[in-house]
């Protein structure tokens, strides 16, 4: 069962709350899941939440996006880690 972190409703609230929501393909290369984006103050920087997916993320692609985005924190939440390793070279 999705997690309503990765719906479209949630996504629409989350737009409506002034969040940009960037689509993250999955390192398995079939799904994709929503990263939220919220500012942070006046310089253009960024912070990032990857919410509940059941996939982990492209990490590379993952990375491009971060730094075209110019994101400077960034939470990811699994609902479960499929490659600890990974996560651990991540941070």
């Amino acid at each position: 069962m999705e997690d309503i972190r990765q719906t479209a409703g949630w996504k629409e609230y989350l737009m409506d709350k002034g969040w940009g929501v960037v689509s993250v393909p999955a390192e398995d290369g079939i799904h994709n899941m929503n990263a939220f984006i919220v500012p942070l103050g006046v310089f253009g920087l960024k912070m990032m939440k990857l919410q509940r997916s059941e996939y982990d993320p492209s990490w590379n692609e993952l990375k491009k996006i971060k730094r075209k985005l110019r994101v400077v924190s960034s939470v990811i939440e699994p609902t479960r880690i499929q490659d600890p390793l990974g996560y651990a070279m991540a941070g």
